[in-house]
């Protein structure tokens, strides 16, 4: 169980990696993957188009080489990608950044739905972004499989009004018009319908060196006793919960789960 978010790096300018598991409560199940987009059969290749079903969960990415912003003769756009084997899907490499000194230089415009991607300037020599949703290009949409932070858009949309009304008569309790929706910390597209309840079929495309991942998620029954101060003991049988936190693939074939009523993946191990 993860007390605080954890990053990739210094949180002031890496993507999250783990999101606390101590939140008042969540619609759905979250459901995160972590890893890298491999080419088919370890052949380099300037893209790939990556995908994750987790049930009625179906999502695809594709991946791009590197590539820098050049001017040709209709303005600056990105040259040519550079082929690849692996590459990590994480949200430094999608649309997103900021202007020349963010995070530290005050009045800097920023792109507030991911703040450390790349692509929001489009300058001569800057990388252009390597993971896009398919047919959007490079100024489309920041895109993953990983994490929202809290302060990133749209999440934090959903966090309530801190106000002087909420400060006088609420703190430090959490605003009246806080969506629950705030503690998903997984990309808008990627909550299932309904929470996860064990069994669902998972399924990675080319998030694997093999090509082809697919299992169901573990079927797991919980049974515990209550001892009551006149200690009285009640057993409670085995019930399969409602997952909350799903899935840390990480793409070298583990997948954690942590039941807060929840999972998690990971493809890298």
């Amino acid at each position: 169980m993860g007390l605080a978010p954890k990053h990739l790096g210094d949180p002031t300018g890496s993507s999250l990696r783990y999101d606390t598991d101590f939140v008042l409560t969540k619609p759905t199940t979250d459901v995160i993957l972590h890893g890298s987009a491999y080419t088919p059969r370890g052949e380099p290749a300037t893209s790939v188009d990556v995908s994750l079903r987790v049930g009625d969960i179906r999502k695809t990415l594709r991946v791009t080489g590197n590539r820098s912003f050049l001017q040709n003769g209709l303005g600056i756009a990105p040259g040519d990608a550079q082929p690849f084997r692996k590459l990590p899907l994480i949200y430094e490499r999608a649309f997103g950044g900021g202007e020349p000194g963010f995070p530290t230089k005050d009045r800097c415009r920023v792109d507030d739905r991911n703040p450390v991607g790349t692509g929001y300037v489009a300058a001569v020599g800057n990388l252009a972004p390597n993971i896009e949703y398919p047919g959007q290009g490079g100024n489309g949409p920041p895109a993953g499989f990983g994490p929202i932070a809290p302060h990133w858009k749209p999440r934090a949309t959903y966090a309530g009004t801190y106000d002087d009304d909420w400060l006088a008569n609420r703190h430090p309790l959490y605003p009246r018009d806080l969506d629950d929706r705030f503690f998903l910390c997984s990309p808008e597209d990627q909550p299932p319908a309904r929470f996860l309840r064990s069994g669902e079929p998972v399924e990675l495309t080319d998030l694997t060196p093999g090509g082809q991942l697919a299992f169901e998620l573990p079927r797991i029954a919980f049974g515990f006793e209550t001892v009551f101060l006149d200690r009285e003991c009640v057993q409670h049988p085995g019930l399969a919960p409602n997952s909350t936190s799903a899935g840390s693939l990480t793409a070298g074939g583990s997948c954690s789960s942590p039941w807060q009523r929840g999972e998690e993946f990971a493809t890298d191990r």
